[in-house]
């Protein structure tokens, strides 16, 4: 599944310039993610704690959005795809870059440590002059070179790839190209351009759609075994337009535009009424508007979200569908994108800001989903490495907050210094400087909010005569 977008949650001066949103990250796993901006920007946040995202270091959490600039990327980016222990970036000019755990050798680095955290180029098979997409899971990785052949990498466990340095997949008698690859957790799809599904790796739950009787069993990468179509569909002219993989359920859109589940159903993922009954082949899921298509789905841990033609976004399971809605809701508003997390899901708006739900996706009336950024204001953080002697109040990150947001300055001059929060009505509600500091130094401070009511506060940052005012927005 694709998140792509340009990362702006905050009002105020930009710190980057401004960019337009592509589409949200191809997988993001655990709490790992990504976005490439059309401009060709790629951007990280999230889980980082074996360098997965490639920023140069394996802090823990990388928050807000962080841009990732490499020296020899003159071209821009294509696509990411994180994953809770590494990360494949795509280049425009077709290249892949790696970066996080080596551990199975999924990074297809030969002589590398075990982490890097920096991205750095794979090691391409002699025969591929360029890629054109990449998937990756937790222990193994697969790419789709330019002409349409799948490559894989990375661990043996259940048979999901072929060994620790990037291998071709062997293709079906009748499958001339592929279009799409998606790897699962410890399983894969891949798609061929005849829109005929195959697969191999872990059936748990039935969700390879083979319908195999026995859902444990592995299927070799040596032999590709064919996904079954749906019950009821002509053969002659249906065709899988789209698949989306997790860990225990698959969702593959087809050329009628419905949407296919097969796998674990005990959260109602697949849309089945019955939550005991897993679909060991793909099941068409119903739909909650008649009348409009399925363009898109993300599939997480044991949750589905679609989204429709007419720009809506359901919740997939129970009844009736839960429908999401942005908190700052405005006339003419619709849906562009979607892509999951294992626990919770981004979505990307008209208005060009990017979402996040609840991390508690079970709970049915969790459907207003919070903004994250917004993509036509400020990206990141400010840049702490460079400061002149200025006087300058950065918009605290992130914006809107909760429960904690920081704020960053620089003074002109050296000197007594205060920064005061206060409250839409004029109340002083905390203070957090009050003292002397050097100027041409990046001074933050993080602001604590939970004890308060979510609504607007102010910044008030004074040193000597001189004086900035910003506005935040709390938003529980």
């Amino acid at each position: 599944m694709k998140i792509y977008l340009s990362l702006f949650l905050f009002i105020g001066t930009p710190f980057l310039s401004p960019v337009q949103a592509q589409q949200l990250s191809s997988r993001s796993s655990w709490s790992s993610s990504g976005a490439v901006s059309k401009e060709g920007k790629l951007f990280v946040w999230g889980d980082n704690f074996q360098g997965q995202l490639g920023v140069g270091t394996n802090q823990n959490i990388i928050d807000p959005p962080k841009e990732v600039v490499l020296p020899e990327v003159t071209g821009g980016w294509k696509d990411v795809s994180p994953t809770f222990a590494h990360t494949f970036a795509l280049t425009k000019s077709g290249m892949i870059y790696a970066s996080g755990s080596n551990y199975s050798g999924s990074l297809s680095i030969p002589g590398s440590t075990v982490q890097i955290h920096s991205f750095q180029k794979i090691v391409s098979p002699v025969s591929v002059t360029s890629w054109k997409a990449v998937s990756t899971s937790a222990h193994f990785s697969l790419a789709l070179s330019s002409d349409g052949r799948a490559f894989a990498v990375g661990l043996h466990m259940f048979r999901q790839s072929l060994t620790d340095t990037m291998m071709e997949v062997p293709c079906p008698d009748d499958v001339t190209a592929w279009k799409q690859v998606s790897a699962g957790e410890s399983y894969a799809m891949l798609l061929s351009e005849n829109g005929r599904l195959f697969t191999w790796g872990g059936n748990a739950y039935g969700r390879l759609g083979v319908d195999s009787s026995y859902t444990g069993e592995t299927f070799s990468a040596q032999v590709l075994y064919p996904v079954l179509l749906p019950e009821g569909v002509d053969g002659t002219v249906f065709e899988f337009t789209n698949v989306v993989t997790s860990f225990e359920h698959t969702l593959a859109i087809g050329n009628d535009g419905n949407l296919y589940a097969a796998g674990n159903n005990t959260h109602l993922q697949l849309g089945q009424s019955d939550a005991d009954a897993a679909a060991h082949r793909m099941t068409l899921v119903p739909k909650p508007n008649g009348s409009a298509t399925w363009i898109r789905a993300a599939a997480g841990r044991n949750y589905s979200v679609g989204l429709m033609s007419d720009g809506a976004l359901y919740r997939i399971g129970g009844t009736p569908f839960l429908k999401f809605l942005p908190a700052d809701l405005s006339e003419g508003f619709s849906w562009k994108d979607v892509a999951a997390n294992d626990y919770h899901f981004y979505a990307l708006g008209s208005n060009g800001t990017v979402y996040v739900s609840s991390t508690n996706l079970v709970v049915p009336h969790l459907t207003v989903l919070q903004p994250y950024f917004t993509l036509d204001k400020v990206s990141s953080a400010p840049d702490e490495t460079s400061h002149p002697r200025q006087f300058t109040l950065h918009q605290n990150y992130p914006n809107p907050f909760n429960p904690s947001t920081t704020i960053g300055f620089t003074l002109q001059v050296s000197g007594l210094t205060t920064l005061k929060i206060y409250d839409a009505i004029g109340r002083e509600v905390a203070t957090l400087v009050n003292e002397e500091l050097e100027a041409g130094v990046f001074h933050k401070r993080l602001f604590e909010a939970s004890h308060l009511s979510a609504g607007v506060y102010f910044t008030r940052l004074v040193s000597g005569t001189t004086q900035k005012v910003s506005k935040m927005l709390f938003a529980k």
